[in-house]
């Protein structure tokens, strides 16, 4: 993950994960609060310019993107 990161984090309800996107290669990331180890990444196909949210039951990650070209 690089240090391109504008947007504010997300927190699992439980704390143990946290959730944010990055201009890094347009993902977003789910980082392990204890640790600050990588779980996962996913390319959003564009840059991340929205803050990640959760759904109710913790399962669904949401972000928002800009398109690469605009």
């Amino acid at each position: 993950m690089s240090d391109c990161v504008f947007t504010a984090p997300a927190l699992s309800a439980d704390g143990s994960t946290i959730y944010v996107g990055s201009d890094d290669h347009s993902q977003l990331y789910a980082i392990d609060a204890a640790t600050g180890g990588h779980i996962w990444a996913f390319a959003t196909g564009g840059y991340g310019s929205s803050s990640p949210a959760l759904s109710a039951d913790g399962a669904t990650v949401y972000v928002g993107r800009t398109a690469p070209n605009g």
